[in-house]
C-alpha cells in the first residue's frame, strides 16, 4: 500500500467540550474553552523554544518519515542567490538546484531557513506607518515530485490537523478556479475544506522565481484570526513550472505567522525573544524592535556597517535608526543597549555585537552633533537627537 494511501488517515474532529470541562476547571482549561479557538493555553514567551519545537521540528521530522532529505540552511548574508541582497526566502536556497538541473527525486528536500526582507526600511522616515511584519523571519519549505500535487496537499493537511491539532473550521483555502490541478488535489482529500475561490487579484495566485520563464501557481492557506471571520495567510502550496513542464511541487510555511495565529497574538513582534524584555508595541516601538533584531542578526554573521556594498549599507541603516527611534520615543539609551544585550545573549550566547552597537551609535551621535554637512538620513536623525 502506498505511503500516502488515504486509508492510513483519519478525519480530524474537534475535542468533546463537555468531556474537557469534566477533567479540570484550571485556569488554562477555562482559557482554552472560552477564549482560544485553537485549543491553546495562554501564550507564554518563556516557552518560545517549546513552540518552535512543535511547529518547526514537527514539520521537518514528519517529512523525514516520508524520505525527505533535511538540507542545511545558509547565512542571511550568503551569496548563494546573487539576485537578492540577503536571503529573502527559501527560494534563494532552492535556485542552485535549478541552475544545476539537479533534481534527485529519490531524495526530496525539506528545510528551515532564516530569512530577512528589508521592506520596512522603505517607511522608516514615516512615523505614521507602523510595520505589520518584522524584517527577520523563519521559513519552512519542502519540494516533492513534479506532479505529486495530491500528495503535497495530503502531507500539508496531515501536518495541520494531526500534528498541530488545528480545527478544520479555522482553515480557509484561497485558490483560483483556473488552477484545476490544485483544486483536484484538494478535492481528493476527504476533509470538508472551506474554500474562497477567485476572491483575490490574478497575481495573488502566482509566484515569480527570478529564473528565466519559470513561475509558480499557488493556493494559499489562511488561519482564522482570533475568534473572528477574518483569515490571515500563513502557507501555500506552489506548482513550479514553465510553459513546457512542471518541475516540482512546493510547500511553504512561515513559523512566526503560524505562532501568532495559534496563540491569538496581537502582532508578529510578540513571537520574538526580545518580547521577554520589552513588551511595549505601541507607536514606533515595533520599528525600534525591528532595527535591534535585524542589526544583531546581521552583525552575528560578521557583517559590519562600512558602506562598501548594499549588505553593509542596509546594516548601517538598521543600526543608525536604533538611535533615531530611541530618541524619538524618549527612551533611555542605556536601557536600549541592555535590551540588545539580553536579546543577543538569548539568541546567540554572546554580547560582542551589542558592544559594537553601543560604540558605533555613541560615535555616530557625537559625529552628528559636530559636523556641518549631512546626508538626508543624517539630517533627520540629527534633528531628533538635538531636540
Amino acid at each position: 500500500m502506498d505511503k500516502f494511501t488515504k486509508n492510513k488517515l483519519s478525519p480530524y474532529t474537534l475535542p468533546d467540550i463537555q468531556a474537557i470541562k469534566k477533567i479540570s476547571f484550571s485556569e488554562n482549561i477555562i482559557h482554552t474553552i472560552e477564549k482560544n479557538s485553537y485549543w491553546r493555553e495562554q501564550f507564554d514567551i518563556e516557552k518560545l523554544d517549546i513552540y518552535k519545537q512543535e511547529i518547526i521540528w514537527k514539520f521537518i521530522e514528519f517529512l523525514e518519515e516520508f524520505w525527505f532529505k533535511n538540507i542545511d540552511e545558509v547565512l542571511l548574508s550568503s551569496w548563494i542567490d546573487k539576485s537578492v541582497v540577503f536571503i529573502w526566502s527559501h527560494i534563494s536556497v532552492f535556485k542552485p538546484y535549478f541552475l544545476k538541473w539537479n533534481f534527485i527525486w529519490s531524495r526530496w528536500l525539506v528545510m528551515k531557513q532564516e530569512c530577512i526582507r528589508n521592506h520596512n526600511l522603505k517607511t522608516l522616515f514615516d512615523d505614521d506607518i507602523i510595520p505589520r511584519w518584522w524584517s527577520c523571519f523563519t521559513s519552512l519549505w519542502s519540494v516533492i515530485q513534479p506532479k505529486w500535487i495530491k500528495e503535497s496537499c495530503e502531507i500539508l493537511f496531515r501536518y495541520l490537523l494531526d500534528l498541530l491539532k488545528i480545527p478544520l473550521d479555522n482553515i480557509l483555502v484561497r485558490i483560483s478556479s483556473k488552477d484545476k490541478d490544485l483544486l483536484d488535489g484538494l478535492n481528493s482529500l476527504w476533509y470538508n475544506i472551506k474554500y474562497e475561490i477567485d476572491s483575490k487579484y490574478e497575481n495573488y495566485y502566482k509566484h515569480k522565481l527570478g529564473l528565466w520563464n519559470i513561475t509558480g501557481r499557488n493556493f494559499n492557506i489562511a488561519l482564522r484570526h482570533w475568534n473572528s471571520n477574518v483569515f490571515n495567510d500563513v502557507w501555500n502550496v506552489i506548482v513550479i513550472e514553465d510553459e513546457n513542464r512542471i518541475y516540482t511541487t512546493e510547500i511553504a510555511l512561515w513559523f512566526n505567522t503560524i505562532l501568532m495565529q495559534l496563540y491569538w497574538l496581537d502582532n508578529i513582534f510578540q513571537t520574538t525573544l526580545l518580547e521577554k524584555y520589552y513588551t511595549n508595541n505601541n507607536w514606533l516601538r515595533p520599528k525600534l524592535k525591528d532595527c535591534i533584531i535585524s542589526s544583531i542578526n546581521l552583525l552575528n554573521e560578521w557583517l559590519r556597517p562600512w558602506a562598501s556594498n548594499n549588505k553593509r549599507k542596509i546594516l548601517r541603516k538598521y543600526i543608525r535608526w536604533i538611535l533615531y527611534f530611541t530618541k524619538k520615543i524618549w527612551f533611555n539609551k542605556d536601557e536600549v543597549f541592555r535590551l540588545c544585550e539580553s536579546y543577543e545573549k538569548d539568541s546567540f550566547g554572546t554580547v560582542t555585537n551589542t558592544k559594537f552597537i553601543r560604540e558605533y551609535i555613541n560615535l555616530y551621535e557625537n559625529d552628528l552633533l559636530n559636523k556641518k554637512e549631512f546626508s538626508k538620513e543624517d539630517k533627520i536623525i540629527k534633528d531628533v537627537i538635538s531636540n
